[in-house]
């Protein structure tokens, strides 16, 4: 579709721009580039795109829970829902990053039932 198409590019471009080295003074996003991307293809299905934009997230942040989440969510999407050892190493990484606090309750508890599959 041409929304997608649209949201591909505006995507391509903040990626490129925060490869130059771009940042805004103070920072517009309090997440990176990168993670808006993953969201971005999660919510359309592209699993692949999604687990690449989250892998490159963590590179920046790598004890992320939220982006942990997100690649647990990928990896969940790439298996079609199945529970396989990726999603569950995915799942178990995301309660290892998450400070156990409430602020984090629907995450963990997220992850808590698709471990438990």
């Amino acid at each position: 579709s041409s929304s997608m198409q649209t949201g591909r590019i505006f995507i391509d471009g903040l990626i490129a721009a925060d490869a130059d080295g771009y940042r805004m003074d103070p920072p517009l996003m309090p997440l990176s580039v990168h993670e808006l991307a993953g969201a971005f293809y999660l919510q359309r299905g592209d699993a692949s795109a999604a687990k690449a934009a989250y892998q490159q997230a963590l590179i920046q942040r790598p004890r992320s829970g939220y982006i942990m989440l997100g690649l647990a969510r990928a990896e969940k999407l790439a298996a079609n829902g199945a529970s396989n050892d990726e999603t569950k190493f995915a799942w178990n990484r995301v309660i290892e990053c998450l400070p156990q606090g409430d602020s984090n309750l629907s995450a963990l508890m997220e992850a808590k039932a698709e471990l438990a599959k």
